[in-house]
């Protein structure tokens, strides 16, 4: 049985210095692109860092995806 795939992401991408593109962190996971891209959206902690001009093909781009620590509420007053 599979781990659920939003935490396997984030752990992923919080770990990574430069961030991955769906089609990596496809191949990594072995999730379809669409199911990655899929959770990477209903994510709240991540985010599109910057694009990529894709070398195979004329004018496309791919976003690289990156994920932040998301701080601890602060604590209620006593």
């Amino acid at each position: 049985m599979r781990k659920p795939l939003m935490p396997v992401l984030r752990e992923i991408l919080r770990n990574s210095e430069d961030g991955y593109t769906i089609k990596e962190l496809s191949c990594i996971v072995d999730y379809k692109p669409d199911t990655v891209n899929c959770s990477l959206k209903a994510m709240p902690d991540v985010y599109i860092d910057r694009w990529i001009l894709l070398s195979h093909s004329k004018g496309k781009y791919s976003a690289v995806w990156m994920a932040v620590q998301v701080p601890e509420h602060c604590p209620k007053p006593e």
